[in-house]
C-alpha cells in the first residue's frame, strides 16, 4: 500500500498507526504541502480532483 502522507499530519498519523497495529505493510511517500507538492504533475494523475489551486 502506498501511503501520502504529510509530516505535520494528524490524520497520517492516525493512519500510520493503524497500519502498524494491524501489520499492513506500507510505502511511505511524503508530500510537502507548503512547497506545493500535491499540485505536482505525478500526484495530479493520481488524485485529478483536487489538482486546481485554489
Amino acid at each position: 500500500m502506498k501511503l501520502y502522507t504529510y509530516y505535520r499530519s494528524q490524520a497520517s498519523f492516525r493512519v500510520r498507526i493503524a497500519l502498524n497495529l494491524k501489520g499492513i505493510a506500507r510505502e511511505d511517500s511524503f508530500l510537502h504541502l507548503e512547497k506545493g507538492d500535491q499540485f505536482a504533475a505525478a500526484y495530479r494523475t493520481i488524485n485529478p480532483r483536487w489538482s486546481c489551486r485554489l
